[in-house]
């Protein structure tokens, strides 16, 4: 249950619940709350989205709430994970397992009691509540409003002038991951996806590995490597669709970087304020931009394994 715990509080930062899925037996709901009442003996494990859960009883296995709360009144035998909301942890009330809050707050009695580990960050907390209770609304809307406005012109600001300083530095291996995503744009997306799980997988088993300390300085290369990915693969992404919107609107072959890199930013940022494209875009360029990085390894076209290779053919 452990393992399975954890797998889903990450990979939910990332996957978008639509619905909700409870799995438990023998329990008793009230509105918007999941009660296990006292005398109850739960089984099963107890998975809720947009939903709450109250235990006053017993819960033999675990416990997760998605954009909820979960209070502990009683026992529960497994783990508990709870992602953008509350996991109060009332005197008497007992987890035998870990905990592990995401999103959101933990609070705990004088007398509540935990006897596995603990993880509880509250970033994004409001973020996340809203996207498990109204996931529609969350990803399909777009804020209007003059301070969103804003932050959306000062953030295409400080990607237009990163994108310069960027492609003054790696001129040629920018160019090179921009014309994979244009020459080779389906490959790029298929490596994205695959470098997604990958990566994915790796923060899983890194996070795991910190219970013997190995995986603190592994995930602080993993988070290095995915921010350096994430930068490199923006900006190639950048001169990429500039390029291409900019031979369109300009009708010229060649165009300037200087021009490419506005026209870029710009005609995306604006893509961007469309209610559906609000939420489909991001996740589009993160797959071009994590794509390019493994085909090219940063734009340079070196084979990642080049010893690997050199050694299995001779």
């Amino acid at each position: 249950m452990r393992i399975l715990v954890i797998h889903l509080a990450l990979i939910s930062c990332v996957v978008f619940g639509f619905c909700g899925v409870l799995l438990s037996q023998d329990s008793e709901g009230d509105g918007d709350m999941l009660v296990i009442a006292k005398g109850q003996d739960i089984a099963e494990d107890v998975i809720v989205f947009a939903k709450s859960v109250l235990v006053q009883g017993v819960a033999r296995r675990g416990v997760a709430s998605f954009g909820g709360s979960v209070i502990v009144e009683g026992t529960v035998r497994g783990d508990v994970a709870v992602v953008g909301g509350t996991l109060e942890i009332r005197d008497g009330g007992i987890v035998h397992g870990d905990v592990i809050v995401v999103g959101g707050r933990l609070q705990r009695g004088p007398l509540g009691r935990v006897d596995g580990k603990v993880f509880a960050t509250s970033v994004f907390e409001e973020k996340l509540l809203n996207l498990f209770s109204t996931p529609s609304k969350t990803l399909l809307s777009v804020n209007y409003s003059l301070a969103a406005i804003s932050w959306r012109l000062l953030r295409a600001l400080t990607w237009l002038l990163m994108s310069l300083l960027i492609f003054k530095l790696f001129p040629m291996q920018i160019i090179s991951a921009s014309r994979r995503m244009r020459y080779d744009a389906a490959r790029v997306l298929g490596v994205g996806m695959l470098a997604f799980l990958a990566t994915g997988t790796a923060l899983f088993v890194f996070l795991v590995l910190c219970v013997v300390l190995i995986g603190i300085p592994l995930i602080i290369i993993w988070l290095v490597f995915c921010l350096a990915a994430w930068i490199f693969g923006s900006v190639a992404f950048y001169y990429f669709f500039g390029d291409l919107v900019g031979r369109w609107l300009l009708r010229k072959e060649t165009l300037s970087p200087n021009v490419i890199f506005p026209i870029g930013v710009v005609v995306y940022a604006l893509l961007r304020l469309v209610p559906i494209l609000t939420f489909i875009l991001p996740f589009l360029v993160l797959t071009l931009a994590f794509g390019a990085v493994y085909c090219t390894r940063f734009g340079t076209g070196t084979p990642w394994f080049r010893k690997a290779e050199a050694q299995s053919r001779t």
